[in-house]
């Protein structure tokens, strides 16, 4: 078996996809399609785009098929030969064989021995936010150990103002503003020594520490022009430190660890970016065999209670903050964000949401009260009409799904139908 290349399996080659559509699918509508439904909201207008959905959903299936077909899985290879992920690479692409591509699936994958390699990616730059959380995840502080982050010369300094002026407000107090619930001005006065002022050196000091781990370089003087001409990182008030690891990241062609969604998104639009979250990280770790399985879960634990709602995650670590976490509204609130981000349907969230329900109670958990949870659930519908057909379709899918817990259900369908009177009035 010779190797011809090596990709994650969650990565299909697009290009290869659409060159071969026409050959696999003879007859078949373009791999692409735009259509013209009108103005009037008729269901007629759309049974165009319904039927070709359909079958691009019966052709993706067997372009899937066509791909298990011609791919082996790199893990399950690793473990056959009895090697590590590195070892198991060499072996396979010196063999003279047949093509074959390797598709990675992270499940199989044993962990790297941590001799074989120091590194859990070529280079990784990090930038304000990763530093930030990484000050709040224990896990994530391990990259530390086993590679070499990078970041501009300009994180040191800005991470000593930080601490400077932390200690500053601690020993003469501050005055913050804001606005109440009503938008009306208000300031707040906290006294010197104050424990709130306390945590915010602690906190500080603690990314200052990080960044003092980092390798702090240069950014070149070309880079630095071209960025200055970068019209998106004044437009979006992109700091500087930021900027440089921007600049940093496309002169050495890395990766950009960033957890700001909006400046992973402007460093692919500045140089086609690469950019890895602390989510990302995590499970990077943990693959390589550097944190556990128990540290992994908490540090997922972590970034969903922090608010990370652009982690992808699964039901069973959500019920874990449900049960563990915070009993707030506002920690409830960005679990379930983090549940039903990337569901587009509202069948999909009412399934999604009717399967944790049914969990936490199956359970008998009690920490978080389905009339709190159903609260937050439908506060998320921002039209009275909506919310009434979200309770009553999650109405139908609970009593499908409780039918073995006839109590829990009276108490769902009590809470659900209270709130809907609410709404009502």
């Amino acid at each position: 078996m010779k190797v011809i290349e090596i990709v994650p399996i969650a990565v299909i080659d697009v290009r290869e996809a659409t060159y071969n559509y026409s050959i696999w699918f003879p007859g078949a509508e373009s791999f692409l399609c735009t259509f013209n439904i009108g103005d009037t909201g008729k269901k007629r207008d759309f049974n165009q785009l319904i039927a070709f959905a359909v079958e691009q959903a019966q052709n993706k299936t067997e372009v899937l098929n066509v791909y298990a077909q011609t791919s082996f899985p790199l893990g399950l290879l690793s473990k056959l030969l009895g090697l590590n992920i590195p070892d198991t690479i060499n072996v396979a692409v010196s063999e003279q064989s047949a093509g074959q591509k390797l598709a990675v699936r992270h499940q199989d994958e044993p962990p790297f021995d941590c001799n074989a390699t120091s590194t859990i990616a070529e280079q990784i730059v990090v930038t304000r936010s990763a530093v930030v959380t990484m000050s709040r995840v224990s896990a994530l502080r391990k990259v530390l150990e086993v590679t070499e982050l990078a970041s501009s010369v300009s994180f040191a300094h800005e991470a000593q103002e930080w601490v400077k002026q932390a200690k500053k407000d601690l020993h003469g107090g501050v005055t913050r503003f804001g606005v109440d619930g009503q938008h009306n001005p208000i300031s707040i006065s906290i006294e010197a020594n104050d424990s709130r002022l306390q945590a915010i050196v602690t906190d500080r000091t603690a990314m200052l520490n990080i960044v003092q781990a980092l390798k702090l370089e240069a950014i070149p003087y070309s880079q630095a022009k071209e960025l200055s001409e970068f019209k998106l990182l004044e437009e979006f008030e992109v700091g500087k430190t930021d900027a440089c690891g921007i600049a940093l990241a496309s002169d050495k062609n890395a990766m950009l660890w960033a957890d700001d969604l909006g400046l992973a998104a402007i460093a692919k639009e500045y140089s086609d970016i690469k950019t890895i979250s602390s989510f990302d990280v995590i499970r990077l770790l943990r693959q390589r065999g550097i944190i556990s399985e128990a540290e992994e879960r908490a540090g997922l634990l972590e970034l969903v209670s922090l608010g990370y709602v652009h982690c992808p995650t699964n039901i069973e670590l959500v019920v874990d903050v449900m049960v563990n976490g915070s009993s707030s509204d506002r920690v409830t609130s960005r679990v379930l964000d983090t549940l039903l981000y990337g569901i587009h349907t509202m069948d999909q969230s009412i399934e999604m949401v009717s399967e944790i329900l049914y969990r936490v109670n199956c359970a008998q958990l009690t920490i978080k009260s389905n009339d709190e949870l159903i609260r937050v659930i439908l506060r998320k519908m921002n039209q009275r009409w909506l919310i009434s057909w979200y309770g009553i379709k999650l109405l139908q899918r609970c009593t499908e799904k409780f039918s073995l817990l006839p109590t829990r259900l009276d108490e769902i369908k009590a809470s659900i139908l209270r709130f809907l009177k609410e709404v009502a009035v």
